[in-house]
């Protein structure tokens, strides 16, 4: 909220930039990090209480992921600097740890429930998202620009929690399309990770998430844009991951029920039409 929002500080001699609506359904001051720490890490402890009750829904044991942002190398969702977002992930990780730790001993909880509750992201727009720097793909020497990277050097630090790094998939039938991409993706962050083996105490490679598929802006009326699902798939089994949640590709209308969030995420395309897209 805009009461809580960095932005007014950071850019004092032009405080009605902060209320500038962005086209992403977002405000410039929801692009900077909270200005009271102390605020924040309560609003993540309530979080943590309301994410913690899904991890057991009717006696059935699900595993529940609490992305830590979305988008922060696109300017639609984070306008502070590389170093800022990555306090803002420590401060973020922290709180959350400390608030599962607590919660679960007040809930009576056992461990291996707590457990399944997870915490990452940064569900960055691309595999090569980097903030502060023109989002090109990157070489093997530029790895150490990777958003995903960078969280993986923070969680050097055992205290600072990365169980998943997570990224979108914007993948056109041009260059390559999903399968290329996914290589590349991989290909990348687990190179980013090798370089961590040594670390004490040892260094634990998260896992790897995409949580949202799409095809190109322009792609996304036409009917190529269901086929990409298919492309994906079969990307998938050729590096042998396995498909965490598959959702349904029918066309919904735009007050369709997510049920209880098992089928990934709603996209309103140029025509207006609703389709379930998977998060993988």
């Amino acid at each position: 909220p805009q009461w809580l929002s960095s932005c007014a500080e950071k850019n004092p001699d032009d405080v009605a930039v902060c209320a500038v609506p962005l086209g992403c359904n977002n405000y410039v001051y929801s692009t900077f990090p909270p200005k009271d720490w102390g605020i924040w890490r309560a609003i993540v402890y309530e979080t943590v209480d309301v994410l913690l009750d899904l991890t057991d829904k009717g006696g059935s044991p699900r595993d529940v992921y609490l992305e830590s942002a979305n988008e922060p190398d696109a300017t639609c969702y984070w306008n502070d600097t590389h170093a800022h977002f990555l306090d803002y992930y420590k401060q973020t990780a922290l709180a959350f740890s400390d608030a599962r730790d607590s919660l679960c001993v007040s809930k009576g909880l056992l461990p291996e429930r707590c457990a399944r509750l997870k915490f990452g992201g940064p569900a960055a727009s691309l595999w090569s998202g980097r903030i502060d720097t023109t989002p090109d793909a990157p070489t093997a020497s530029l790895c150490e620009e990777l958003i995903t990277y960078a969280l993986a050097e923070a969680a050097i630090d055992p205290r600072v929690r990365l169980d998943f790094v997570s990224f979108h998939g914007f993948w056109p039938s041009t260059a390559g399309g999903p399968r290329s991409n996914i290589s590349k993706a991989l290909n990348a962050i687990n190179a980013s990770y090798v370089s961590h083996a040594g670390t004490t105490p040892p260094f634990a490679a998260p896992k790897v998430l995409i949580t949202e598929w799409n095809g190109a802006d322009a792609e996304r009326a036409q009917p190529r844009h269901a086929a990409l699902i298919a492309e994906t798939y079969y990307a998938f089994s050729e590096h042998d991951l396995r498909l965490n949640v598959i959702a349904s590709l029918d066309q919904q209308a735009s007050t369709s029920s997510l049920d209880d969030g098992d089928f990934g995420l709603l996209v309103t395309t140029p025509l207006g039409i609703d389709w379930r897209r998977p998060a993988f």
